[in-house]
């Protein structure tokens, strides 16, 4: 997701909860428990909203 442009890891925390809080109106999203910093980009999720959290990014 990051190599094509629709992943970002937002630094420090205070940053990425303000982003958690904030954008997900404009189609990004927390993905992954274990990464707060880690956020995805789907256009869809401006009207579905946020998935619900992945334990990690390797599926466990």
């Amino acid at each position: 997701m990051h190599v094509g442009g629709r992943a970002v890891d937002v630094q420090p925390q205070d940053s990425a909860s303000w982003v958690e809080r904030n954008a997900a109106s404009p189609d990004w999203c927390r993905r992954y428990d274990t990464e707060y910093r880690h956020f995805e980009y789907k256009s869809s999720y401006a009207t579905s909203g946020c998935p619900a959290l992945l334990p990690s990014a390797t599926g466990s």
